[in-house]
């Protein structure tokens, strides 16, 4: 269930009776009677109760913080504060909210709308265990019968059973299997096709006796001498 719509789907038997035909007048009278008497902490609660039947947050809001001053909330208003305050800030049941509701438990326990809103409350933060807690607690205090019972227990069913599981849906938690570590690869060596291999030269160098011999260049005796030779 989203913490939007916690306040929405709030238990039927904690809302006040549809108001009356003649609510104007009602309004006018209750109106009438905390101008002439300001400490009428009955009267502050009927007014707050009929604009929550108006669908008017904002003035029951206003009528219920009167009865906080005058100390005069019971665990019931403190429920129908809560239910305005979420109403008033987009369905959140924290901060201002979120402390009626524990006022409303701190006098009555087993207030069917504050068990309600707690377990909203806790769902709406993800706290997935202790909405769990608070549902099975509304559902012990109602009867096996009553609409309320049903509807929680429905809303207990789809309540994940993890803090990290998303809202509205069960996912079994899967195990997953340990990889066995693996023997680090040995870096390859160099290519065949990039090693530097030696040269036909290099390998097979020329021997003395190959060499070419030098020849002397020839000199005037020497041209003399074979001159004589050949001339006789």
């Amino acid at each position: 269930m989203a913490a939007a719509t916690a306040t929405e789907a709030r238990p039927a038997s904690a809302e006040p009776a549809p108001a009356p035909a003649a609510t104007a007048a009602s309004a006018a009278e209750l109106e009438q009677r905390v101008k002439a008497n300001p400490r009428d902490v009955q009267s502050w609660l009927a007014l707050a109760d009929l604009r929550r039947a108006q669908r008017d947050n904002p003035a029951a809001r206003d009528a219920l913080a009167k009865v906080v001053a005058l100390k005069g909330m019971t665990a019931q208003s403190w429920a129908d504060y809560a239910d305005v305050l979420a109403s008033l800030t987009g369905g959140s049941l924290t901060g201002a909210a979120g402390s009626a509701i524990d006022s409303a438990l701190a006098l009555d326990p087993s207030n069917t709308k504050a068990l309600w809103l707690k377990a909203s409350q806790a769902h709406e933060q993800r706290h997935f265990a202790d909405a769990l807690t608070w549902w099975k607690r509304l559902r012990s205090t109602l009867p096996p019968d009553s609409p309320t019972h049903a509807s929680s227990t429905a809303t207990l069913r789809k309540t994940p059973r993890s803090r990290d599981s998303p809202r509205g849906a069960h996912h079994p938690r899967v195990r997953r299997r340990r990889q066995p570590l693996r023997a680090p690869r040995k870096s390859p060596g160099p290519s065949r096709s990039t090693a530097v291999l030696p040269t036909a030269y290099s390998m097979t160098r020329p021997c003395s006796s190959t060499r070419k011999r030098r020849t002397r260049p020839a000199t005037a005796r020497g041209a003399a001498h074979h001159g004589g030779r050949l001339a006789g």
